[in-house]
């Protein structure tokens, strides 16, 4: 019976097998970065060591299996060979010894098996931990950008001091609003002009510091995420057509040279266009 129990502890192959599963797991536990992919580059990879854990751990599971049985039954034959209580005491110790050697040799394949069970469940529980912070995320982005997107289209109520201008002209009676520290554009032909009471105004206007604000916020989301760059880009292009349609372009009236022919009176009428195009102010959010 010794001699039997010497065969199985002794056997190579569960050395070997115990000593593949102990040195996978451990390469579970190293992340991608810790590895020198300039010597091992499959085990750089995302997960290369728990699948190697894997398959390895399907190849010598018979083995294992094996061996639980083979301790089993030796355990068995152990104990139904134990000595009597009337036995020698030397005998009584060495049977004993056996069975608490086959016993720790069984719980430690039991402690490799759900060791290796644990590294999976570890692994299953980080990988649905790291979804849902990615999914966390991801809905923070959204709201952070929808928010942004509000903001585009603030307004802000302001209060102004103005008046009514009643005025006559050839063409007939019309009026304009006036407001305080600013003096009216009268129209051409003016023939009498009766101005009201002053008073107060409630308006709104766009909120051009919020909505400049927005623009940052989205811009910062871009760097953040990439990936929504042309979703943003394509509202911040509509936000641009809306807030500066082609129909309130302004135009000039200088004339243009009678000459069709490149000369001097073109290069200062290209001149006086680009002086009047730096003159034009577009709104803070626009530029």
């Amino acid at each position: 019976m010794y001699e039997f129990y010497i065969a199985i502890v002794t056997a190579p192959l569960v050395w070997i097998a115990a000593g593949l599963l102990a040195v996978l797991g451990l390469l579970t536990l190293i992340q991608p970065a810790d590895v020198n992919s300039r010597f091992v580059p499959w085990l750089s990879r995302p997960g290369a060591g728990l699948t190697l854990l894997k398959w390895l751990s399907l190849v010598l599971l018979p083995l294992w299996l094996l061996m639980v049985a083979l301790l089993a039954i030796a355990t068995f034959r152990l104990w139904q060979s134990y000595p009597p209580s009337g036995a020698a005491i030397a005998d009584i110790r060495y049977q004993s010894s056996l069975l608490l050697a086959n016993a720790a040799a069984i719980g430690g394949l039991f402690t490799l098996f759900f060791a290796v069970i644990r590294v999976f469940t570890t692994e299953r529980q980080t990988r649905t931990a790291e979804e849902q912070a990615r999914h966390n995320a991801l809905v923070l982005l959204n709201g952070r950008t929808q928010a942004a997107l509000a903001q585009l289209s603030a307004r802000v109520r302001i209060t102004r001091i103005g008046r009514s201008v009643h005025h006559d002209t050839q063409g007939g009676r019309d009026a304009l609003l006036q407001w305080h520290l600013q003096t009216p554009a009268m129209p051409a032909g003016l023939v009498k002009a009766q101005a009201e009471h002053w008073r107060v105004f409630d308006l709104e206007d766009d909120d051009v510091q919020t909505r400049l604000s927005a623009i940052g916020q989205l811009a910062a989301i871009i760097q953040e995420a990439p990936e929504q760059r042309r979703a943003i880009n394509e509202h911040l292009a509509n936000y641009i057509r809306a807030n500066s349609p082609a129909d309130r372009a302004q135009g000039h009236n200088l004339a243009e040279p009678a000459d069709d022919a490149p000369g001097p009176d073109w290069r200062e009428w290209a001149e006086k266009v680009q002086t009047w195009a730096r003159g034009l102010a577009p709104r803070a959010d626009i530029q």
